[in-house]
């Protein structure tokens, strides 16, 4: 069951209740997740590590700018073409740790409670794109 409402509005509550009673639930969880958790969206790690390369003066400045500007649309070619500047197993190593770093969770607990809540509606499936240890 497909259906548009306003998020938050009375309809939407009892239309989930509804949904959540017939065990027809699937939840997906996504980067809003990892957000609350201080985690960083695709475009935010993209911006991060263009900065981080010219910081280490391994892109120029009209590299990294353009780079940056992709982050918002196309984070995924933006971190590409970092991984593909790092052109040493050091830098390689370097972008690793960078990534690794702004992927840690801050707020492991709030992540917690949310994954806990949304364990408790039993739903039919759940799909997520965050990925952790932690969790």
């Amino acid at each position: 069951m497909r259906f548009k409402i306003e998020a938050f509005s009375q309809e939407f509550y009892e239309r989930l209740y509804k949904v959540v009673k017939e065990e027809n639930l699937i939840v997906f969880i996504g980067a809003g997740v990892s957000k609350i958790g201080g985690g960083l969206l695709w475009k935010d790690l993209a911006k991060h590590l263009a900065g981080d390369l010219l910081r280490k003066t391994w892109l120029s400045k009209s590299d990294a700018k353009i780079l940056i500007e992709w982050a918002v649309n196309n984070p995924r070619k933006s971190i590409s073409i970092c991984f593909k500047k790092c052109d040493t197993p050091d830098k390689k190593t370097y972008l690793l740790e960078r990534i690794k770093e702004y992927s840690t969770c801050k707020n492991i607990e709030s992540v917690r409670k949310i994954y806990n809540l949304l364990l408790s509606l039993e739903a039919k499936a759940y799909i997520t794109t965050n990925v952790g240890k932690e969790l």
